[in-house]
């Protein structure tokens, strides 16, 4: 199902998730090949949808117009290997949703997973995330890489916490 650009722009989680299965492969049985969570990683949580997908990159970068053509901008790797990455926004730069595609098997894809499932088991955790959101976003409103870096600490000690109890619950 392709969507239009006002169509992607609405944040319907929905019609955003539904536009990108011909872009993804669905055939990998050794990976969940699609965690398709186009709503927010926590409940209640003032974020936008995010979608993660396994695919082959390749074929994926030659499909580029088509994830550009539904409004979302083209980021390619991003500073992780192996990442393909898109953000949607809307007329005012506010970010609608955020996607990220690996290639199957990618140790990145539980990475981000352990990382979201943690914040929905752990409210606390979830809440003082928020708040290292709006603390980064406080000293770079219009800088969203430099956002990233300011709160990349507090992730990176959290993510090693997530992967362990991920690891526990699928264990």
């Amino acid at each position: 199902m392709a969507i239009g650009p006002d169509k992607a722009r609405s944040n319907d989680a929905a019609s955003i998730s539904a536009s990108f299965p011909p872009l993804v492969d669905n055939s990998s049985t050794s990976t969940p090949a699609v965690q398709n969570e186009a709503r927010p990683a926590v409940q209640n949580e003032a974020r936008r949808p995010c979608s993660a997908g396994a695919t082959n990159l390749t074929e994926l970068d030659k499909r580029q117009s088509l994830v550009t053509a539904l409004g979302f901008e083209w980021h390619g790797e991003l500073g992780i290997t192996g990442r393909r990455y898109c953000t949607l926004s809307d007329e005012n730069g506010k970010r609608l949703a955020q996607l990220h595609f690996f290639e199957a098997g990618s140790p990145e894809i539980v990475r981000h997973i352990a990382f979201r499932d943690y914040l929905r088991a752990h409210h606390d955790v979830a809440q003082a995330y928020e708040k290292e959101r709006h603390r980064a976003r406080g000293l770079y409103p219009t800088n969203s890489h430099a956002y990233t870096d300011e709160k990349d600490a507090w992730i990176r000690n959290t993510e090693a916490r997530a992967l362990d109890w991920f690891k526990r619950q699928t264990s």
